[in-house]
């Protein structure tokens, strides 16, 4: 059997026919392996290296004479976690594959890189014959991934202490001026403070999209009740719309565990997406129930809608509908996404039900305290 030179997946697809395959198949592999554009490693049952192919050779700056017998431990770095390693070891003596983003090795030279990594135990019949490890390397992408959390940080702390300031100073200038203005002028200033709130808006889902996808947006889990949460959420939005009556139905019979203040934002901005794209409707609804094990909150508008064709994609990252009303609607695309990340690190469940013209039903479920 001959590997073709298709591109990086192309090994990926021939291996699983070696999974519970022939001695021969084994004795072909290596073969195969030389003509992966993926660096490939090989160890017998004892942890040993057996084989390297060219691309291993030429990504970690060893020879196959060096590693020959040698444990892959050479390549550690100490940076990546232990437990990757355990859960590593735990799914091969399993029989099991396992893949990680997260392996940091080091080069001959020292020179550290990064890696997606993919482990796969190799049988003839049930018995494990050999270890083969896959590496493709993600080092270029994770540093510009770096800078760029890097300059979104260091771009948001300074844009926002000018715009807290204008805000400040408009409000400041507001009350000063409140009876020697006339009422345009109040409404300049009104829309000065109105246009700094949505800037700062805007630059806190591009902090919190980077502490996400870095890890370092924090979480502080604990019991509360997501009752009075919703009512407390509920009466503060209120006051800064009067486009719409926002009214509440049903309730939750159990607390929920999670973070409060996270499940805040989540609220205010699915409330916020609900006026801004239903401007010709007057009243918002606020759903809630839970079954034996989860909580549900749903918001539901009576706007726009969302197209079948922008449905599978609205808690993408960046994604902006192409539809020309609510491309009048100005953001970034991220607010959905960052609830759906919120949601999803609270081990929940969040979804949307629309018909285009007939308004949408974001829905959001929390596993309820002592719930399995």
């Amino acid at each position: 059997m001959q590997l073709r030179r298709k591109g990086t997946h192309s090994l990926r697809r021939v291996i699983p026919r070696f999974l519970q395959g022939s001695m021969r198949a084994e004795l072909q592999f290596p073969q195969l392996s030389d003509a992966s554009p993926d660096p490939v490693l090989i160890t017998n049952t004892k942890g040993q290296i057996y084989y390297v192919n060219p691309a291993w050779e030429k990504l970690t700056e060893y020879t196959f004479d060096e590693v020959k017998g040698k444990s892959p431990r050479l390549l550690q770095s100490g940076k990546t976690p232990r437990k990757i390693y355990r859960t590593l070891w735990k799914r091969l003596l399993k029989g099991q594959t396992f893949s990680t983003d997260e392996i940091i090795n080091k080069k001959k030279t020292g020179q550290e890189f990064q890696v997606h990594a993919t482990y796969y135990p190799v049988k003839n019949g049930n018995k494990i014959r050999f270890y083969v490890q896959m590496f493709h390397d993600i080092t270029h992408r994770k540093t510009i991934e770096k800078q760029k959390d890097a300059f979104i940080g260091i771009a948001s702390h300074e844009l926002k202490t000018p715009i807290t300031t204008l805000s400040a100073y408009s409000q400041i200038l507001e009350k000063r001026l409140d009876e020697k203005i006339s009422e345009h002028d109040k409404y300049f200033l009104k829309n000065i403070k109105k246009q700094t709130d949505r800037l700062n808006g805007l630059i806190n889902d591009l902090l919190n999209v980077s502490r996400l996808e870095s890890g370092k947006l924090e979480f502080h889990f604990r019991e509360f009740d997501l009752n009075a949460l919703v009512q407390r959420v509920v009466v503060d939005f209120q006051y800064t719309t009067d486009t719409h009556v926002i009214t509440k139905i049903g309730s939750i019979q159990r607390n929920v565990l999670g973070d409060e203040n996270r499940i805040d934002e989540v609220l205010v901005n699915l409330l916020t997406n609900a006026v801004k794209y239903s401007p010709v409707a007057d009243k918002i609804m606020i759903k809630l129930s839970n079954d034996k094990k989860f909580a549900t909150v749903t918001v539901q508008d009576f706007g726009y809608g969302i197209s079948k064709k922008d449905l599978p994609h609205i808690f993408e990252r960046f994604y902006r509908t192409k539809d020309k009303d609510e491309g009048k609607v100005a953001g970034f695309g991220l607010g959905l996404y960052i609830c759906a990340q919120i949601i999803k690190r609270h081990k929940g469940k969040i979804w949307v039900e629309s018909r285009k013209g007939k308004g949408s039903r974001f829905s959001f479920s929390l596993p309820l305290v002592n719930s399995d």
